[in-house]
């Protein structure tokens, strides 16, 4: 056995006994669609994929905590109009995600007096 194999078995090992592969989402169920047949590549298109759709999601949170100080100095109609622009970014981006969506912004919560 090379080194770099006895090394790899040690850590398996220690995390096993750590308990690191106990209660694993699937665990004992058959892998789902293991028989699908997938062309070349597809592994790296998904992940592709969800790290645009990460860098998305980053873009739009940082975009929202920086709009959010504008929004409590605006007043009235003009705050629910900003309020408004948000929630059409983040419904747009929530109907493409492939991680995790995010909440939309109530007015209410924005402003403080």
């Amino acid at each position: 056995m090379r080194a770099v194999d006895a090394i790899v078995e040690r850590k398996i090992a220690e995390a096993r006994e750590n308990g690191y592969f106990d209660n694993l989402p699937g665990a004992g169920k058959p892998i789902a669609d293991l028989d699908v047949h997938r062309p070349a590549g597809w592994w790296g298109e998904r992940f592709a994929k969800q790290e645009r759709h990460q860098m998305l999601r980053d873009e739009l949170a940082r975009s929202i905590r920086q709009g959010i100080p504008a929004m409590q100095r605006a007043t009235g109609a003009d705050q629910a109009d900003r309020v408004a622009d948000l929630n059409a970014r983040i419904d747009g981006y929530n109907r493409i995600t492939t991680v995790a969506p995010l909440p939309r912004l109530e007015a209410s919560t924005v402003w403080q007096p």
